[in-house]
């Protein structure tokens, strides 16, 4: 099985896969499964390895972690969509700015998942830390 995502999704937000995921799932992520199978399948040709995780940070999204047999992958439920949002991370994963743009989903998408990060909630961003090095850089 290769590793390449299908080519028709892959960094196109145009192209949405008819899915609905339930915004209840982080009560019972297993719940996702049936559905997850379809969506990967679809998206990316593999299928989970397991359940999915639930992933703290979501500033407004839902976030789970999914692994497959080659790699895990990030799971993104949003009660809001915007297709400015989707193409702004099409694009970043396109130049290589971002994670990996997998496809998306009618209320989600799908992106690669970085190993061995720290989300930042928003009182990470109002430290010293952080909040320096965005003024720096504005």
């Amino acid at each position: 099985m290769s590793l390449a995502p299908k080519k028709r999704y892959f960094e196109d937000p145009s192209d949405i896969v008819p899915l609905t995921f339930s915004l209840d799932a982080a009560s019972d992520p297993s719940s996702l499964l049936p559905s997850l199978r379809a969506l990967l399948s679809e998206l990316t040709g593999e299928t989970p390895s397991g359940p999915p995780l639930v992933v703290s940070g979501g500033l407004s999204n839902q976030l789970f972690l999914v692994p497959t047999f080659r790699r895990r992958l990030l799971i993104r439920l949003q009660h809001q969509t915007d297709d400015a949002e989707h193409r702004l991370a099409a694009r970043l994963s396109s130049l290589g700015f971002g994670p990996k743009y997998y496809g998306r989903f009618r209320n989600g998408r799908v992106e690669e998942y970085y190993e061995n990060t720290t989300t930042l909630d928003p009182a990470d961003l109002l430290g010293d830390e952080w909040g320096a090095a965005v003024a720096t850089t504005m």
